[in-house]
């Protein structure tokens, strides 16, 4: 046999036809499978069909990653720099406390706003211009994002999983990531280097902040009944020792090194939750109570009625008791210091500058000298119609709050209670809370406007325009005010006139 017969000289590429793979429809017309098949097979050769399909495979392939990397949480897209860096000041901040959710996406830190946005984009830039600093992709975010120690923390949550995601704060590159139970209502702490995530099993986990570690955790315990154990709310962190609280009213003081178990004390659904002060815990429970907070210890009590609240100034601690009365005592022994006897009844304690401030129901406000509880003024509202609170206390200035048919603000000086200057404003806002910073108060009308006041006068300086509908707090810093509008953009306006400074996502 001569195998020269069997070369295969100068021949075409092989074209291979398929045909009669699926039945002819009714009419005998063949079906699209069929079309689609015969096309191509008299359209491309084996090898572009086989690489066809290749590509075809690859694109699947990439598209299938794709999607479960965006399931399992696990970033893909690292931080892309402005063309021109600008360099960020050392986040110095050493502690900070997520409350709950806010509608606010932006913080504002050391000259720094960090916004994170509803699709995943979480960006760095200067708070006084917009410039872009830093921008990257990550997760949904469940709050508005966390700066502490030059980290960026940004909280997200799917229907498995929580999150939290650490990015460095000068340029946004991701430092580690997170995933644990699904999260409690009260989430994420920072302090002391340390990162507290709650979940909704009811247990704490406790990760170092430089590298994302996990340093310790404490679940609460087992079921006792039909309910279980499970961890309420992280309180506070104070002097080294982590306190939470349990469904079933149960105060644990954790040593927040290691997580293990100082001391627990058992209380109930009314308790309001412990102070923390100078190395005591202070317990509200039949009788107040000063813990050492290190070991439990109960250093003094004090029995004295239904104590409404308490607040502490230097060394002493005032309470408001439910038959009118002011007691003052000595924080280190539990000693009477004085008793001041009110004409009505009270709500609202506030000490600050030697000075206790006692608010009456009806809107009387006493100032008593801390010391030894001697009057010092006293102011009578012009009315007792409505309801009345006091709000703040800025630059010698007492904020007082008249709700009637419209809101009245009063502003009382605190060295003798007289009017510095009031205002009546309609339409109100009553869930946004009255803010004063910086020589300014703030007001929202329930139109979504804002107001501006001048502290000094009480005039109006500006309010914004009706095209500006705001949502949430307004965060005031650098000679601006930050507002976030019901498209979830943040404006930034200037103080002193209201005028657009920028705004992001930019108008196009």
């Amino acid at each position: 046999i001569n195998m020269h017969d069997f070369e295969h000289k100068n021949m075409p590429d092989d074209k291979i036809e398929i045909s009669n793979l699926d039945t002819p429809d009714d009419q005998g017309k063949p079906s699209p499978l069929q079309r689609i098949v015969k096309f191509a097979g008299a359209r491309f050769t084996s090898r572009t069909r086989t690489t066809f399909f290749a590509l075809t495979l690859l694109i699947g392939g990439c598209t299938l990653i794709y999607l479960l990397l965006s399931y399992l949480h696990i970033p893909i897209i690292q931080a892309k720099h402005s063309p021109t860096p600008t360099a960020v000041s050392r986040i110095t901040i050493s502690d900070s406390t997520l409350q709950s959710a806010s509608p606010n996406s932006l913080s504002v830190v050391n000259g720094v706003a960090y916004i994170g946005t509803q699709d995943g984009t979480l960006s760095a830039r200067q708070a006084d211009n917009g410039t872009a600093i830093w921008q990257t992709k990550t997760a949904l975010p469940l709050l508005a994002p966390i700066v502490v120690d030059d980290t960026v923390y940004n909280i997200s949550e799917n229907s498995h999983n929580g999150h939290i995601d650490a990015f460095r704060a000068s340029d946004g590159n991701l430092q580690w990531s997170y995933q644990t139970q699904l999260l409690a209502a009260q989430p994420v702490m920072v302090s002391g280097g340390i990162v507290y995530v709650c979940t909704q099993t009811g247990t704490i986990y406790a990760l170092r902040a430089s590298d994302g570690k996990m340093l310790w955790h404490f679940t609460v315990g087992t079921s006792t009944g039909v309910t279980p154990l499970r961890l309420e709310t992280l309180l506070s962190i104070s002097d080294g020792v982590t306190i939470i609280r349990t469904n079933n009213q149960i105060l644990y003081f954790l040593r927040s090194q290691d997580g293990s178990q100082l001391w627990h004390y058992a209380v109930d659904l009314s308790t309001i939750p412990p102070v923390v002060d100078n190395g005591i815990a202070y317990i509200n429970y039949h009788s107040l109570q000063a813990h050492r907070l290190s070991d439990g210890k109960l250093l003094w009590q004090y029995t004295a009625g239904n104590v409404q609240s308490y607040t502490i100034q230097r060394d002493l601690i005032y309470l408001n008791i439910e038959d009118r009365t002011v007691l003052s005592l000595n924080v280190q022994n539990g000693n009477q210091r004085w008793r001041f006897r009110a004409d009505k009844p009270f709500d609202t304690l506030i000490a600050q500058n030697n000075t206790l401030f006692v608010k009456m129901l009806e809107g009387t406000v006493v100032a008593l000298q801390d010391q030894t509880g001697s009057r010092l003024w006293q102011f009578n509202p012009p009315t007792q119609n409505g309801t009345f609170s006091l709000s703040d206390m800025k630059d010698g200035v007492l904020y007082l709050i008249m709700d009637d048919t419209s809101i009245t603000f009063y502003a009382l000086q605190l060295n003798n209670g007289h009017i510095h200057w009031k205002q009546s404003i309609h339409y109100i806002d009553h869930g946004y809370n009255f803010q004063v910073d910086n020589g300014f108060s703030y007001t929202r009308q329930i139109n979504g406007q804002m107001n501006i006041w001048s502290n000094n006068d009480g005039h109006l300086i500006w309010h914004s325009p009706g095209s500006i509908l705001i949502i949430g707090d307004l965060i005031e810093a650098n000679g601006l005010v930050y507002l976030q509008q019901a498209d979830e953009s943040i404006l930034a306006l200037r103080l002193q006139d209201g005028k657009i400074a920028w705004r992001y996502p930019s108008a196009t």
